[in-house]
């Protein structure tokens, strides 16, 4: 834990000097609300003094999670969140592991059992099992992944993954309370791997959620919205729509999380996880956490269809958006500048768009993937 201590207390003071001066003035006043360390007169030293007096007060981890409450408590930087998240996550990890450790020595407690679980495999007689009951001793204090096996249970090809140091649960095993026998079989014996993922629900059952509640979801990303400043937050948000065969929700990424959408294009199917449901106006939408990743599974099928440019949204010497037509429908598509400037015969100069404007008025063959334009060429 030393390592950590020290490596937590370096991370601390750099945190504290990446903010501004009314952010430090923030996160001490939530020091003096929440029974942190303060004192009448903020000085340098008192700065330089705040790391050793957190973990001398709160201790290692209780510190890493009392910064992580103060940091949402004010605005700051991603690259404060950058700093923080391993610290935080890989406390979550270790009071996930504790809790299981907990779960199990309070249930062997109260039965005076432990389970045994074996590593190695042997078969017996081409069953794919050996029955030999697992001896359990009373008042065994260990937890599933830290006990070792004194029998043969599994067969290589019934279950030729178990691994010693994973979590499993055994269900519907015999008791032999004359022997203090626990008997598990290959007949009444199931294995659950413990999952440390939030779960993926499907959006109609994340509609049904309270708010704030921790949810990963899956489905197809059916729009993508512009990016905005949020003022009153003082932060960046860009929010997209996902639908599944059960409905669609918006998803709103906040600050440097809005960079995952990057390379994902409508049509996509993506998994998004660790989101928080938020509940506004009668509607319920989804917003990114600092745990939140986007995970592409598929892309879009790439289209070849004829378009009529009909307008410019915006353009730059990098990307262009067009208003087209397809199949009498219009959208709104992007493409590539310097692709659309080879396509046209233009230079990507100042005058760019209105020398575009001037040679839009006609039929393209394009190959379009979600709202991207991969290639494109006049049309014969």
């Amino acid at each position: 834990m030393s390592n950590i201590t020290d490596q937590w207390k370096s991370t601390m003071a750099k945190i504290f000097e990446m903010l501004d001066d009314q952010q430090y003035k923030e996160m001490v006043e939530f020091f003096k609300n929440n029974k942190g360390p303060s004192q009448t007169r903020v000085t340098e030293m008192f700065r330089k003094e705040l790391p050793n007096r957190l973990i001398k007060k709160f201790g290692t981890k209780g510190s890493i999670f009392f910064i992580n409450k103060a940091m949402q408590a004010i605005t700051i930087n991603s690259d404060v969140h950058d700093l923080l998240r391993p610290f935080v996550e890989q406390m979550r990890i270790n009071q996930e592991n504790q809790a299981e450790g907990a779960e199990t020595r309070s249930h062997h407690e109260q039965t005076g059992l432990a389970v045994a679980v074996k590593p190695e495999q042997k078969q017996d007689g081409g069953s794919g099992v050996t029955q030999s009951p697992q001896r359990i001793r009373p008042n065994m204090r260990k937890s599933i992944k830290d006990l070792k096996a004194s029998g043969d249970l599994f067969g290589k090809e019934k279950y030729p993954t178990i691994q010693e140091g994973s979590f499993y649960t055994l269900r519907e095993v015999l008791m032999d309370q004359k022997e203090n026998i626990l008997k598990v079989t290959e007949k009444n014996m199931e294995l659950k791997a413990e999952k440390l993922l939030s779960p993926v629900f499907t959006i109609r059952e994340v509609t049904r959620f309270e708010d704030k509640k921790e949810v990963s979801v899956k489905g197809t990303v059916k729009e993508i919205g512009e990016p905005t400043k949020i003022k009153k937050l003082k932060r960046d948000k860009l929010d997209f729509e996902l639908e599944d065969e059960t409905g669609s929700i918006r998803i709103n990424l906040w600050g440097e999380k809005s960079r995952q959408l990057d390379g994902i294009s409508i049509g996509d199917v993506v998994q998004v996880q660790y989101l928080k449901t938020n509940h506004y106006n009668g509607t319920v939408s989804l917003n990114s956490t600092d745990l939140t990743k986007i995970n592409k599974i598929e892309s879009a099928e790439v289209q070849k269809v004829t378009i009529n440019i009909m307008g410019i949204s915006k353009a730059d010497k990098i990307m262009t958006e067009l208003d087209v037509e397809i199949s009498n429908q219009m959208k709104m598509l992007e493409v590539s500048s310097p692709l659309l400037a080879e396509v046209f015969g233009l230079c990507l100069d100042d005058n760019f768009q209105s020398k575009l404007l001037e040679k839009i008025e006609c039929e393209l063959e394009a190959e379009i993937q979600g709202n991207k334009i991969k290639n494109l060429k006049a049309k014969a």
